[in-house]
């Protein structure tokens, strides 16, 4: 190897070991924090970078359920009562389509018992049953029964496989909201078996409360925004330090002008607050969380510097009504449908009897201004009453920006928001555990022991049996260890006890792969090579096998991890990381470790400890 590529290998693993020392400090100070300040870090996860020195990254890793203590919940959503549901409101969706086009029809019902997803028809003229049949839409039916006036059809399988997965997303969607108002820093929200949500909810120090706001009904709200030109100066004057306020003008419908109010903030719970006191009287206030804009518009709307904070969000700002005219309990259904004009993905929106009239009496009193759309305190849509709309049902475009998929997708994520309120998909607590703190403690003393134990043992019999090159193969050991946590740290893993069994087996494997390295070498100085050329035939004829049995136990890894959820994905996770870093260490450092040494002299021997058939090598 020429001087010139090995001062290349030493400075990749100098950089390497640099940033990943860079990487890891995150993770060191986090395991480092007194009890009051990791109280902080759980309840508020914008905290940790007080204690994090400027410059650093803020990401660390995160403990599991396991090591912090909390509380584990298994929550079950009923899907076959979503499905009855979303039968019964289709049957009449359909019951109002024919009183609507003025057909007279002997009954349209949802049949019971086992064929709840079923619906009869019965009409008194046959076309009039052949036109219903020719509307309809293949996507949600398929008929399993026709007479010249009976049709009886149900929810074809595809669409119940899509609304059985829209039921889980959408009770996905309101616990996640729901955990952020619990002030947990480190949730764990994973779907699993199709019908069940796991939410791990490590340092949590009050579970009743997390089981009461888990448990509570998702609350969607319609109001109106009022005129934001009379609150601004009022809003404006009391904005926390910090927060940039930004405002860009829009034309409204009738050709007067609007204004929209952009605020930049990192502590989101602490704008609403602030927000709310600055109103009063029959005023609300409520921020929407919107994509960051371009530095050229931030910088021409916005008063006062810019933020450089990774953690502040823009977020738009919303005077509303305090009175609730419309909410959750009035919507009957919402889907995608596509605009007859246009063709773009839109969402359709249905109400109740007494949701239809105020809706339209809403919108009759307010063409031209906007109406938002509120869940769980957040602004999700706020868009503009084009027409008074009074026969119960509405539409809400999204607008002309992306291609027709990015569209149809935002479209499904504001209907699986809207259907929330109507819930056709009820939540229940199947399992409640609750780990205390004391057993997490006892977790992280016996994990770390065990590292600890495993790498000691391990160093010891390394020296003792492979002489100078077992230090080398403890020196790559001891770096694996530190490329596994700031790989972790990096992308804000959660350790688990299985991901620290996971880091203990890496050990053992790094370690193999230097054994057969060494072996390798041993034959070659047997041979009578140089350390030279032993080195060399060493590591390129026990390349092959090293790389095969790491590359099976890393598929094995990522298939873990693609299909296994909690436990068994933290112990892939660590798997899979280690092996790559192993590879690393135990092939190209160990390797550059050597060839530096070998590089001071002409006549440089190699020890590799005791050879059993002829003493030292």
């Amino acid at each position: 190897m020429s001087r010139g590529e090995l001062k290349f290998r030493l400075g990749i693993v100098a950089l390497s070991i640099f940033g990943a020392l860079y990487a890891a400090a995150p993770t060191w100070i986090y395991f480092n924090l007194n009890e009051e300040q990791t109280k902080k870090v759980r309840q508020r996860a914008d905290a940790f970078k007080e204690f994090v020195p400027q410059g650093f990254m803020e990401s660390h890793v995160n403990l599991g359920l396991d090591l912090a203590g909390g509380i584990h919940l298994v929550l079950g959503v009923d899907l076959d009562k979503a499905i009855e549901n979303k039968t019964n409101r289709l049957t009449q969706r359909i019951a109002d389509r024919f009183t609507r086009d003025e057909i007279d029809v002997e009954r349209v019902e949802q049949l019971g018992g086992d064929k709840v997803d079923h619906i009869e028809v019965v009409t008194k003229q046959p076309e009039d049953l052949e036109k219903y049949i020719k509307d309809m839409s293949k996507i949600e039916f398929e008929i399993v029964e026709k007479e010249p006036t009976r049709l009886v059809h149900r929810l074809a399988e595809e669409y119940i496989t899509r609304l059985k997965t829209d039921a889980v997303a959408q009770a996905m969607r309101s616990i996640r909201n729901r955990v952020d108002s619990l002030g947990v820093a480190e949730p764990q929200i994973n779907a699993r078996g199709g019908n069940q949500i796991v939410v791990q909810l490590p340092g949590l120090e009050d579970p009743e409360a997390a089981r009461r706001v888990l448990g509570k009904t998702a609350q969607l709200e319609f109001r109106m925004v009022l005129d934001e030109d009379t609150t601004t100066s009022e809003m404006k004057s009391k904005l926390p330090e910090g927060v940039v306020y930004c405002a860009d003008s829009y034309q409204k419908p009738n050709g007067s002008q609007g204004q929209d109010r952009y605020l930049i903030a990192a502590d989101r719970n602490r704008l609403v607050e602030v927000l709310s006191g600055a109103l009063s009287g029959d005023k609300a206030a409520a921020i929407q969380e919107v994509e960051s804009r371009s530095r050229s518009f931030l910088r021409r709307s916005c008063s006062g510097p810019l933020p450089v904070e990774d953690d502040a969000k823009l977020y738009r700002s919303y005077t509303l009504t305090r009175s609730i005219p419309l909410s959750g309990d009035h919507v009957v259904d919402a889907y995608v449908a596509s605009d007859p004009q246009t063709g773009k993905p839109e969402v359709s929106l249905i109400f109740n009897e007494p949701g239809r009239k105020i809706f339209g009496d809403l919108t009759t009193k307010n063409v031209g201004n906007r109406f938002a759309i509120v869940l769980e305190g957040m602004v999700d849509s706020a868009p503009v009453i084009q027409t008074a709309i009074t026969g119960g049902s509405c539409r809400i475009t999204l607008g002309s920006m992306g291609d027709r998929n990015q569209v149809f997708r935002e479209a499904e994520q504001l209907a699986i928001v809207l259907k929330s309120g109507a819930l056709p998909a009820p939540i229940t607590i199947e399992q409640d555990r609750t780990v205390g703190s004391s057993l997490g403690e006892d977790s992280i003393r016996a994990g770390r022991n065990a590292i600890l134990g495993g790498s000691i043992l391990v160093i010891i019999f390394m020296v003792f049996y492979y002489g100078f090159a077992g230090v080398v193969a403890d020196v790559a050991l001891t770096l694996n260890l530190l490329f596994i946590l700031a790989v972790l740290g990096m992308f804000g893993a959660t350790l688990t006890l299985p991901g620290i069994a996971g880091m203990v087996l890496t050990i053992g494997m790094a370690v193999d792969a230097n054994v057969i390295i060494f072996e390798r070498i041993r034959e070659e100085l047997r041979r009578g090579k140089t350390a030279k050329s032993a080195l060399s035939v060493g590591y390129d004829n026990a390349m092959s096998a090293i790389v095969d049995a790491n590359l099976t136990t890393g598929i094995a890894g990522i298939v873990l991890w693609q299909y296994g959820s909690g436990p068994i994905k933290g112990f892939a996770v660590t798997l899979v990381v280690g092996i790559m870093a192993s590879l690393f260490t135990a092939i190209y450092v160990t390797r550059t470790i050597f060839e530096w040494r070998i590089s001071r002299s002409q006549d440089a021997t190699l020890s590799v400890g005791i050879d059993l058939k002829g003493g030292r090598a």
